[in-house]
């Protein structure tokens, strides 16, 4: 009991250490290197403040460098010919090509959402699609869009959100990289574009140079806290430094939180140590993506064969600006339940204007951030964010819209984790819980993407097994994870009564345990990382058993019509006359019986990877 009072009151003493104002005050003075593009200039100088600022703490400082890809632009301007001339201030995409030497011109073609089939009526001129910004679809698939209508496309606008603030995303430098420049417009003059090609044939010509460096670097810096274990079962507290324009919440806010943690840490005297790494390159710098976190992979990729000593990461985003006050944490299964017991004990500690935020724990962590980079190589991952703010990746996130009272609160949560984390005898991860995760599911929230919408999240094996009914044989996947979770809980067991000479080996033994689960499980995906912990699985087990009941059905239609919701799927697409009597009802039986077979085989060899990972686990657990 002593021994917890005095730990309560040594973490109450560190937290009053930590200064929302302080934070606010760093993140505006490094946003002074504005457009901190990776491997550029500005990304650079502000990599060489912040490890000044670690040595000032008393870290260990490293800074790697990298290749990365760069790019720099000038302000390009969109002019409109009517019978009169109108121009407007537009930002280029960053990595966008420029325009041509003369212009890029073209006729505005206003469309909604940029989707293929508002291509299919143009014609063959010259055009400059303007286009609106949508969550949705984002700007990528825009672009991509765009690049495969097969149109003659100059150029291509997308309207912000914002009504006097230019909304930008990288453009991706795929296999085949889009081949016109991509620009952002401001809401408000978005507004009046259209309204001028309102009944008009309108020309625009785009201006504005911008170029591609491909021979840049670009720098991670690491400031190491040594703890009693020095290199072992080590710990990451990290943010991100390049950005677009101020950059100000995103990220130098998390930026200035992890070192309001360094700070407050410094004289604690840790059992783990803790590397406090700000990554360069995750908004862009290499070739062949679809989204980034370069800095964070490369760094994966030189120090491959340390993962297995680090216990875990905690990274960091948009940490000074929300549109609500709910804190995110994104996690791989292992860190659920030290997350919950962390945010439900902490809520007091976070009350700095009346009342304590809202937290949502979510599995698995997001695709969109660098600590993606180390739940792949296996290592216990975390996301923390605020929620969302409108001033996203727009030349609106400036330091003003930086909240001191979010940063104090950001800040406190981040310490209470990363020092009961560092400071604890025994790993907190928990094997039991991923096993009943894995059993279960997890209801909760992937991301805010936006304001107040929410993303499900993991299943559940017995609700997969619902879904499918006898399409697929779960027996295996079962009996493997009533194997794994009696070895879990026979392992969390003799931790709980383990003594100092033990301690460390089962702490090896449950992170490796955490190691193996987590490369083969934790594949986040999609556009927007909202996909399941099994990627597609549900989507798949669903049209599986739509496969099924339509072959059923068309099986007990002989002699009579077959709905057109069910025969769209096999008219030639460009034979729209074919009359649906002309299709034999065996040979759609056929083609249906195929895609299921096609689709079970699919879902099973997945179901069988699942297993055999739990399988792996439970062995390495018992060996």
């Amino acid at each position: 009991m002593f021994e917890m009072m005095h730990e309560k009151e040594l973490e109450a003493e560190l937290l009053r250490k930590i200064s929302g104002d302080r934070a606010k005050s760093l993140a505006a003075e490094l946003s002074r290197f504005w457009y901190r593009v990776p491997g550029s200039r500005e990304e650079r100088l502000a990599a060489e403040r912040i490890a000044d600022e670690m040595r000032n703490i008393g870290l260990q400082v490293t800074i790697e460098e990298f290749d990365a890809i760069s790019w720099e632009h000038h302000q390009a301007k969109l002019t409109l010919h009517n019978g009169s001339t109108r121009s407007f201030d537009v930002e280029f995409m960053p990595y966008s090509p420029p325009a041509e030497e003369e212009g890029s011109k073209g006729r505005i073609i206003p469309l909604r959402f940029g989707f293929p089939a508002e291509y299919v009526s143009l014609g063959d001129d010259r055009i400059i699609p303007i286009v609106d910004f949508n969550y949705d679809a984002g700007a990528h698939l825009i672009e991509l869009a765009a690049a495969k209508s097969g149109k003659n496309i100059a150029a291509l606008g997308i309207i912000s959100h914002l009504e006097r603030g230019f909304r930008i995303e990288a453009v991706p430098m795929l296999t085949k990289p889009i081949p016109f420049p991509v620009f952002s417009i401001k809401k408000e003059d978005g507004a009046e574009i259209r309204k001028l090609c309102s009944g008009n044939k309108v020309t625009g010509v785009l201006t504005g140079k911008s170029r591609i460096i491909r021979d840049a670097k670009s720098e991670t810096v690491i400031g190491r806290m040594k703890g009693a274990l020095g290199d072992k079962q080590r710990i990451i507290v990290s943010a991100h430094h390049d950005g677009w324009f101020a950059g100000a919440n995103d990220n130098l806010s998390s930026v200035a939180c992890i070192l309001e943690v360094a700070r407050a840490l410094s004289e604690s005297g840790l059992k783990r140590s803790i590397d406090f790494i700000s990554f360069g390159s995750e908004e862009g710098g290499c070739e062949g993506y679809q989204y980034y976190l370069w800095g964070s992979r490369q760094f994966v990729r030189t120090h491959s064969m340390e993962m297995k000593d680090i216990s875990c990461i905690l990274n960091c985003e948009l940490a000074g600006a929300a549109n609500t006050q709910t804190l995110i944490i994104d996690c791989t299964p292992d860190l659920v339940s030290f997350f919950e017991v962390i945010v439900e004990e902490a809520r007091e500690a976070l009350i700095e204007d009346g009342k304590p935020p809202e937290f949502g724990i979510a599995v698995p962590t997001s695709s969109q951030a660098d600590q993606l980079n180390f739940s792949l190589a296996g290592v216990p991952s975390s996301l923390f964010a605020w929620a969302w703010y409108d001033e996203y990746h727009s030349d609106l996130d400036a330091p003003d819209i930086l909240r001191p009272s979010l940063l104090s609160k950001f800040s406190k949560l981040l310490l209470i984790s990363a020092y009961r984390f560092s400071s604890s005898d025994k790993l907190p991860l928990s094997l039991t819980r991923y096993a009943r995760i894995l059993r279960m599911g997890h209801s909760g929230l992937t991301s805010h993407i936006m304001g107040d919408l929410f993303k499900e999240t993991v299943p559940g094996l017995e609700h997969l097994k619902r879904v499918s009914g006898e399409l697929l044989s779960f027996d295996r996947a079962f009996s493997a994870l009533e194997a794994f979770s009696m070895a879990a809980a026979d392992l969390e067991r003799k931790l709980a009564l383990a003594d100092d000479s033990s301690v460390d080996s089962l702490n090896s033994k449950l992170l490796g345990a955490c190691n193996i689960l987590n490369r083969a499980l934790c594949r986040t995906g999609g556009l927007m990382g909202e996909d399941p912990m099994f990627p597609g699985y549900l989507e798949y087990i669903e049209e599986l058993r739509r496969i099924k009941e339509s072959r059923d059905k068309i099986s007990g239609m002989a002699g009579s019509d077959i709905p057109p919701e069910i025969l769209c799927e096999f008219v030639p697409i460009n034979e729209p006359e074919v009359s649906f009597r002309e299709f034999e009802l065996h040979n759609i039986i056929a083609s249906l019986s195929s895609k299921l077979e096609r689709v079970r085989a699919l879902l099973q060899a997945e179901l069988d990877r699942i297993t055999n990972t739990m399988e792996e686990a439970e062995r390495y657990l018992k060996g």
